[in-house]
């Protein structure tokens, strides 16, 4: 705490309308920094990690522990049933909702997480969308042809079920439409289609940006202790919860690290200590894809080392 205090002391004045960004890799810190930082700020902690949307998986996803909850406020965690899909602009505009309530409050909203892109979309919004090349037209046109409308309808339902509620099953011009975005961008139509709004959102505020980039010996060695840590917490019993749901192999719950080789264990084909071994390597790869990310798409204000021990502060 007296080094966030000293950081604070060497800050600059901020505008009234500053938000605080905490961002880097899983496991770096951020989660103990922000709340102390929240502390000494009168903040709300915001979260800006997508499976933490979900109520599903808390031990596996990191939520902040139920002691951490009561102290300081916490916005956007486990909010979500499993059946829920959410993207990036869907997330910035409740983002953006929590940040206006905590500035009306006269709190300072704090954002914390790994999803990178969904920092940048609040931070920056959208880029039109792209123009669809011709081949991606008449490969929907063929499709129609072959299989009818109700396939490309079929295959929104798991790719953009958002714009589906606001479509008609017989309207063919805008289902290939929003088919055809999503097959050339791998984003849904409905991603794209709040840019004006987030701009908006984005240009009334300022945001001073925190990067945790701890080195890569000391991340693995927090990755392997909160492994063991997930499983003797209870993360067994979550997959097995999920797997009661039926969700789809594409959900992004299914795709969390720890599903997969946690199922593997309970269907006999690896061993608890093999299950935790992939689950580490896992994690690693995916710290390792977050820092190179956060080092090419994210200006941060400052750099930060690992500070804190998230192994004895949380779960």
């Amino acid at each position: 705490m007296e080094t966030i205090k000293t950081l604070l002391k060497a800050l600059p004045p901020l505008p009234n309308n500053t938000v605080f960004i905490i961002a880097g890799p899983t496991a770096s810190g951020k989660s103990q920094f922000s709340l102390d930082l929240a502390k000494l700020i009168n903040g709300v902690i915001i979260n800006a990690d997508s499976l933490q949307l979900y109520e599903d998986l808390p031990i596996l996803t990191a939520h902040p522990p139920a002691h951490d909850l009561k102290k300081i406020p916490h916005k956007l965690y486990g909010i979500l049933p499993s059946e829920t899909r959410i993207t990036a602009p869907i997330w910035a505009k409740l983002a953006h909702g929590e940040i206006q309530k905590a500035f009306k409050a006269q709190k300072r909203p704090i954002l914390v997480g790994g999803t990178g892109f969904y920092l940048k979309v609040l931070m920056e919004g959208l880029d039109e969308i792209p123009q669809i090349p011709p081949e991606i037209r008449e490969k929907g046109n063929q499709l129609i042809k072959e299989k009818g409308l109700s396939f490309l309808w079929e295959n929104l339902k798991m790719k953009d079920p958002e714009i589906l509620s606001h479509l008609s099953p017989n309207d063919t011009q805008r289902i290939q439409r929003a088919w055809e975005v999503y097959e050339f961008t791998h984003q849904p139509l409905s991603f794209w289609q709040n840019k004006n709004n987030l701009s908006k959102n984005q240009s009334s505020l300022s945001f001073f940006k925190i990067l945790f980039k701890p080195p890569r010996e000391s991340l693995c060695k927090v990755i392997d202790q909160r492994a063991t840590l997930m499983i003797e917490k209870g993360a067994l019993k979550e997959v097995q919860n999920l797997f009661t749901k039926g969700l789809s192999p594409s959900h992004p719950l299914r795709k969390a690290v720890g599903v997969s080789e946690l199922e593997s264990y309970l269907e006999g084909t690896l061993s608890l200590e093999e299950a935790r071994l992939k689950m580490s390597i896992k994690t690693r790869q995916y710290a390792k894809r977050q820092t190179t990310w956060f080092a090419h798409q994210f200006n941060s204000d400052i750099i930060y080392p690992f500070l804190y021990d998230e192994i004895s502060k949380s779960f």
